[in-house]
């Protein structure tokens, strides 16, 4: 039976693979976020947070060990066992072989009834290595084995962070404008119907937008956001030079970008990442890092289910904050926005931020700027103020229009920034989304529709909104369309307001919808349909079709024998 020694080392080894070894390996893992995690300071904010979960657990051991031992010692010896059953479980299924069986570091988190059962077997599997190694002469060396392969990983990862130690450039200048403008808010998951409908019952929304055009009938192409934003960038959803050849990679314009735009963009220094607008303090860091990269981890040994127990649950309590607080070693700190009333969305702080300090640079012409903000992406978390909340105790199919009723606060105020700083005129002003709401959210036909049986996607996933405004576009009241129109569009849109018509023409097939209707052509547009129930965003879960804008979305489905259903 283990020793007690043993038992405390492999308590210790346990917490090192839970704070540092497995988080750090799934971010030298991804290409997407090693830069933004290489770094000593949150590498030394999770040594503390490993100090400080060494010192409970062990507690906790000497405790239960103690109290067993006196009750009962058989009780005691399967206690011991249980210990090294978490210790091995850990080990394997944390760096090696994820209880959901996908090894992708991050979207590892699906978990199907076919995985439930590799779940089983992988119990009995650690449960066998458990007893044989109990009963084996080898059980030593198996066991030091284990313990110096942590080590020399724990070794790696150190030396790795120390070596190549990111620094944050915060010195981008994503809110200053010039003479001439074009400037994308896109806002996530939101559909045309319930955009229509707030703006023709919120008299002070509808006015503020009276200089735009409202397209309520659009068509994206992909019911996710990067593909979505590569099709309004590029006008095709699968496209091969997707960074290339966008108009965000033309050295002819001063081009800052912030959130999702970022991918498309090869020079960061023209991309500020979500949550990165700001330097806001090594707690800010530790905290992120623990909301996007170990609650991830934790799904690799603790299934799915220990990943949205922290997500609804621990993130929102202020124990919590005051953990990140205590292990980065930073208090007080007013620039962190989770020391205010911010628990996850940091996004919905920095739009205040952005904007708020928005200037016009009489130095800056041919500017783009592009932002897209999350914080009305679906579970919806935040009320009609703007104030993240743990969920809307409301039935979802009312949540959008909650959304929106933010939303609309935050249009109004973005609008009328560009206007007191001289920025609103001489600008090319898009406010867009770049897809619906999922399965669930809506009751109104159409909208309500299954695609092919699909558990996420239906018809009001792929309808959103377009609102456009011209460069000195001065008008009495909104103009609403309900031309069917693509967000792909928007890629011949933005080249025409930048370039010259012909080239644009030339290169994209798709219109300009800032041109009278009367102007816009026959085209064929692709769309990506899922084929089957449980698609979520994997590409080879959806299939190509091509359909046209002078058919509307219903009918181009039924034309294509698409299966419909509530």
């Amino acid at each position: 039976m283990p020793t007690h020694k043993k038992i405390i080392n492999q308590i210790i080894l346990t917490n090192l693979c839970i704070a540092l070894v497995i988080p750090f390996n799934l971010v030298l893992d991804s290409k997407e976020y090693l830069g933004e995690f290489i770094s000593y300071k949150i590498f030394f904010s999770y040594i503390n947070l490993f100090i400080l979960i060494n010192i409970i657990a062990l507690i906790f051991f000497l405790l239960i060990n103690f109290l067993t031992y006196k009750f009962n010692k058989r009780l005691n010896k399967s206690f011991l066992l249980l210990v090294t059953f978490i210790f091995l479980w850990i080990f394997f299924n944390g760096i090696f072989f994820p209880v959901v069986g996908i090894h992708d570091p991050f979207f590892n988190l699906n978990y199907t009834i076919r995985l439930r059962y590799i779940l089983l077997f992988k119990i009995i599997f650690i449960a066998f290595l458990l007893f044989y190694f109990e009963k084996s002469k080898y059980k030593k060396i198996f066991y030091k084995f284990i313990s110096i392969y942590i080590l020399i990983n724990f070794l790696y990862l150190f030396s790795y962070v120390i070596i190549f130690n990111n620094v944050q450039n915060y010195s981008k200048k994503i809110q200053f404008f010039g003479k001439k403008n074009l400037i994308v808010l896109s806002l996530d998951g939101i559909s045309g119907l319930k955009m229509n409908k707030t703006i023709q019952s919120d008299e002070a929304f509808k006015n503020i937008l009276k200089d735009f055009k409202f397209y309520k009938n659009v068509t994206s192409s992909w019911p996710g956001t990067r593909n979505s934003i590569n099709a309004e960038l590029n006008e095709k959803t699968k496209s091969k030079h997707k960074n290339k050849k966008n108009i965000l990679n033309d050295k002819n314009f001063n081009t800052i970008v912030y959130g999702n735009y970022s991918i498309f963009v090869n020079n960061a220094d023209h991309a500020v990442l979500e949550g990165r607008y700001k330097n806001y303090g090594k707690s800010y860091e530790a905290n992120i890092f623990f909301q996007q990269v170990v609650i991830a981890s934790l799904g690799r040994w603790g299934t799915p289910y220990l990943v949205s127990f922290f997500e609804q649950r621990i993130l929102y309590l202020s124990v919590y904050k005051n953990l990140m607080n205590l292990i980065s070693l930073e208090f007080s700190n007013q620039h962190n926005p989770f020391n205010h009333n911010i628990y996850t969305m940091v996004h919905l702080h920095e739009f205040d931020l952005i904007f708020d300090g928005s200037k016009f640079d009489n130095n800056l012409d041919n500017v783009i700027r592009m932002y897209h903000f999350g914080f009305s992406h679906w579970p919806i978390r935040i009320d009609e103020n703007c104030n993240e909340v743990k969920e809307l105790k409301i039935e979802r199919y009312l949540q959008e229009e909650i959304a929106i009723k933010c939303l609309s606060k935050k249009i109004i105020k973005f609008l009328k920034v560009l206007k007191k700083e001289g920025i609103y005129n001489n600008s090319l002003i898009v406010l867009k989304s770049d897809h619906g709401k999922p399965n669930g959210y809506y009751k109104e036909h159409p909208y309500s529709l299954n695609i092919n049986n699909s558990r996420y996607w239906g018809y009001g996933r792929y309808k959103t909104f377009i609102l456009i405004k011209d460069n000195n576009r001065i008008k009495n009241e909104i103009e609403i369309s309900s031309k069917h129109v693509f967000l792909s569009d928007l890629a011949n849109t933005y080249c025409n307001y930048l370039k010259d018509r012909n080239s644009c023409d030339q290169k994209f097939f798709g219109n300009n919808l800032s041109l009278d209707e009367k102007a816009f052509k026959k085209n064929k547009y692709d769309i990506y349909l899922p084929n089957n129930k449980s698609t979520f965003l994997e590409d080879e879960g959806f299939t190509k079709y091509e359909i046209f804008n002078d058919v509307s979305l219903l009918d181009s489905l039924k034309l294509n024998n698409i299966i419909l259903n509530q």
